[in-house]
């Protein structure tokens, strides 16, 4: 994958790594990102090439796989039929533990959903008979960090 890809797509503040011996470094966003600077012109700390656990044993791996993430539901909202608004409204509320303020963030796009809310926000479209894959706004490739 082009590494300017990786660069657009992950924070500043992600963690170069230089751990050139790892097994897994192919396919780790910490080391891709590493291989687009020299560990002297980093402003910020990054795992060191003598650094212990890599391979399969590394706790810092990050797979370089983009995820789908859904960015609001007002398409899905206006679908549902009056009468249910309140209760959906309450329902996305409780079954995902969430304040109003949040909630609202994320119907209107604000913030992105991570992929356990957009899936039960879905089954709650479907419920309510609204087709799932017609509720989300838009979709945005991004990493799971």
């Amino acid at each position: 994958m082009n590494t300017n890809f990786i660069t657009i797509l992950l924070p500043e503040s992600f963690e170069h790594c230089y751990v050139g011996q790892c097994s897994k470094k192919e396919s780790c966003l910490h080391y891709l990102k590493g291989q687009e600077t020299k560990p002297s012109d980093v402003p910020f700390i990054g795992y060191h090439p003598n650094k212990l656990n890599v391979g399969a044993n590394c706790q810092e791996y990050v797979e370089n796989r983009l995820i789908p993430h859904y960015m609001g539901f007002m398409k899905g909202a206006g679908q549902i039929p009056a009468k249910l608004v309140a209760t959906f409204n309450r329902r996305c509320m409780q079954d995902l533990g969430m304040q109003k303020t949040r909630f609202y963030q994320l119907r209107k796009g604000e913030i992105p959903l991570t992929p356990y809310e957009s899936e039960q926000i879905a089954s709650l479209f479907a419920e309510m008979g609204v087709n799932p894959e017609e509720a989300f706004d838009e979709v945005v490739m991004r990493y799971d960090i």
